[in-house]
């Protein structure tokens, strides 16, 4: 038994051994931490690429494509949507996009690519979380990959009542590019690990 230790002196239980109230109750006390919590740890975890939709109503023009299991983005103003799936009772602090941009362009494209978290209710009614968006710099550090973060999230999955998406917008407009690489889609969960916490449920 693993919390014989804490209770009784070596070598162990004897057969048919009364025990003493004082046992009895330090074997509780030992129960509660019986089940490890810290397995799953807060982290940041790479999240699938769960597409939830676009902004564009007519539904003729994608804002990405895959090949060969990678995802690219189109240069087009139609936003993409992502699902976040976050371990019910767990908070959600941080979630990043890591985008690598096509060569080639010539200027600053005229609109950034950004990112938006929400929070969506059953009754479609949706609250924005937070935004993430590029500071431009130049054609080479843009070019060599970006990381567009929301961070400061306090989030607590309620996922019988909400669902989780990210808004994925791509860069568009003049000197503009199509084919940004969607590196990964990440998000930064603070698992409540302490015994006797809240439920658990692990990374999906």
């Amino acid at each position: 038994m693993a919390t014989n230790a804490l209770v009784h002196a070596a070598p162990g239980w004897a057969d048919g051994e009364l025990l003493t109230h004082t046992q009895i109750n330090a074997i509780d006390a030992g129960q509660a931490a019986s089940v490890r919590r810290d397995e799953t740890a807060s982290a940041w975890q790479n999240v699938p690429l769960e597409y939830a939709g676009t902004s564009d109503t007519a539904g003729l023009e994608h804002s990405f494509y895959t090949i060969n299991g990678v995802t690219y983005l189109r240069n087009t103003a139609k936003d993409a949507y992502f699902c976040l799936r976050i371990p019910q009772g767990q908070t959600l602090s941080k979630v990043r996009l890591l985008l690598i941009p096509a060569g080639g362009h010539a200027a600053q494209p005229a609109s950034l690519p950004y990112i938006k978290v929400w929070r969506v209710g059953m009754d479609g009614s949706a609250t924005l979380l937070g935004t993430g968006n590029h500071t431009w710099v130049d054609i080479a550090t843009y070019q060599g990959g970006i990381t567009l973060e929301v961070a400061g999230l306090t989030e607590v999955a309620a996922n019988q009542t909400y669902r989780y998406m990210v808004q994925v917008a791509a860069e568009n407009g003049a000197d503009s590019i199509t084919g940004t690489l969607v590196q990964s889609l990440e998000m930064y969960v603070v698992i409540d690990s302490a015994s006797g916490g809240n439920g658990l449920k692990f990374w999906p």
